[in-house]
């Protein structure tokens, strides 16, 4: 989902939830099973609105809906 939002190959993906993971000190799996429900639910950004990758998971793991991602 990384590499589609924000059009990086998927060694860049790995490492930001590698770097989101150690500076919060959670899991990858984790991290990855929340991405994946907040896409399931539509509650990831568009790709042209996306904020940082660290702002996004951060939000996403608060359970902080993201506004660009409600439809309107």
């Amino acid at each position: 989902m990384l590499v589609q939002l924000y059009s990086v190959d998927p060694d860049t993906a790995w490492a930001i939830l590698r770097a989101f993971s150690a500076d919060t000190n959670r899991k990858v799996r984790d991290i990855a099973a929340v991405l994946v429900e907040a896409a399931g639910d539509n509650l990831t950004p568009t790709r042209d609105r996306a904020p940082s990758p660290h702002a996004t998971l951060d939000r996403l793991y608060s359970g902080t809906p993201d506004q660009a991602a409600q439809p309107g």
